[in-house]
């Protein structure tokens, strides 16, 4: 399955990041990575088709590069708990105050 989603970094300009960031499992340092992290988990939500706990995947944000989402448990075959439904690409882009992020579910074989 495929999810999208597109979101404004002013959005999250304003509002309590630390206690965002606890609802969502993710240390959020500013508006951009709130924006970052929002976006990849609604894109993640749509290809999923049904909502999970944030708490129980990491997205990981390596400097030019792909995001890339981890289940929390050390085992990376294990997805969260079966949280996921399998193994995601993500691609993120930011322009002005756009964030945009397209989840991609990898086929199994």
């Amino acid at each position: 399955m495929i999810g999208i989603d597109l979101t404004r970094i002013s959005r999250f300009e304003g509002i309590d990041l630390e206690r965002l960031g606890m609802k969502l499992g993710h240390k959020l340092d500013s508006p951009k990575t709130a924006a970052k992290v929002w976006a990849c988990l609604e894109a993640l939500t749509k290809a999923e088709g049904k909502k999970f706990n944030p708490k129980n995947i990491k997205l990981l944000f390596n400097v030019a590069c792909a995001p890339t989402v981890k289940g929390v448990d050390p085992n990376p075959m294990v997805y969260s708990d079966r949280v996921l439904s399998g193994e995601y690409i993500l691609s993120l882009t930011h322009e002005g105050d756009y964030v945009a992020v397209v989840a991609l579910r990898k086929e199994m074989k």
